[in-house]
């Protein structure tokens, strides 16, 4: 009686992993694929298929807020994705926010996902728009090497805070923050 109960158990299991494994393939087929040449600059994108809350929270609920109204006026945009590493999936997901307090917000994320669908990272490389008094422009350039470079202008008020950041992304899907260049 417990193999059978073991069976049973170890017969669902597989299910659901194949489950996820074929929803990940499904999710990859309708996903365009980006092209990087020598670069790509991120912020330049701009057709994407607007993802199903099911797909965000299934392969990108690490980028929702916690909370109650994770889909509150947001909408989630799959800009495409780049497949050509052997260990991860490179994603593009855009997150355009509206709100009374702003004119809007459009955040985009560069996330890998391992070759099953499951989470590795993510990295913030764009904002765009105006939140109460400030006003943001972050702008990133993502090259052939795995490198990003992400430039931020942030307005708050009278003062402008700029700021430049280089990362590059591991074998394994992990993004890593690289001393600049001085």
């Amino acid at each position: 009686m417990k193999s059978l109960v073991l069976i049973f158990i170890l017969t669902l299991a597989g299910s659901g992993a194949w489950s996820q494994d074929n929803a990940y393939l499904k999710f990859l087929s309708t996903t365009r694929e980006l092209t990087v040449g020598d670069s790509l600059r991120l912020d330049e994108l701009s057709d994407g298929i607007r993802l199903d809350t099911s797909i965000v929270k299934q392969f990108f609920s690490p980028l929702l807020t916690s909370g109650n109204n994770k889909f509150k006026n947001r909408t989630y945009s799959s800009m495409g994705r780049i497949s050509g590493n052997d260990n991860f999936d490179l994603f593009m997901v855009r997150e355009d926010r509206r709100r009374a307090d702003s004119t809007g917000m459009m955040s985009a994320y560069l996330v890998t996902l391992k070759k099953t669908g499951d989470y590795i990272s993510s990295q913030k490389v764009g904002v765009t728009g105006t939140k109460k008094k400030s006003g943001y422009n972050i702008r990133s350039t993502l090259y052939k090497d795995n490198r990003i470079f992400i430039d931020s202008r942030i307005m708050t008020g009278e003062k402008l805070f700029e700021e430049i950041e280089n990362y590059r992304i591991s074998k394994t899907g992990r993004f890593i923050l690289e001393e600049n260049d001085k």
